[in-house]
């Protein structure tokens, strides 16, 4: 837990690999079934596509799209899991267009978000 300062006090902050499992699999159900928003009259507005950017783990908001379904695959890998197999059983769960990592672009990531060790 963080605790941070906002605007009327203090909020906590937790890191999603300490909720319950039942939590963590709606949390993930949820944000990668979400659909985006509609615009005026149901219509999804066109967005332009991205140029591409080095990943940056220190940005806010700045997590690659296949960090929640690879977190997913290591929590039902129950007591030993390993982000190895993760990686392996990773192309299947991910959303379509979303690029599969490499083992160290993987490792990278996650140890900047705190979930691997360094």
């Amino acid at each position: 837990m963080l605790k941070v300062k906002c605007q009327g006090g203090e909020r906590h902050v937790y890191h999603f690999s300490s909720l319950p499992q039942r939590a963590f699999e709606a949390l993930l159900t949820r944000v990668l079934d979400a659909s985006p928003p509609a615009g005026e009259h149901g219509h999804v507005p066109a967005i332009a596509a991205p140029l591409p950017r080095p990943v940056r783990v220190d940005a806010p908001n700045a997590t690659p799209p296949w960090v929640l379904p690879l977190m997913r695959i290591v929590r039902r890998q129950g007591a030993h899991p390993s982000i190895s197999r993760a990686l392996q059983q990773l192309p299947k769960a991910l959303p379509a267009g979303v690029a599969c990592p490499s083992h160290d672009e993987a490792m990278q990531v996650l140890r900047g978000l705190g979930v691997a060790a360094s």
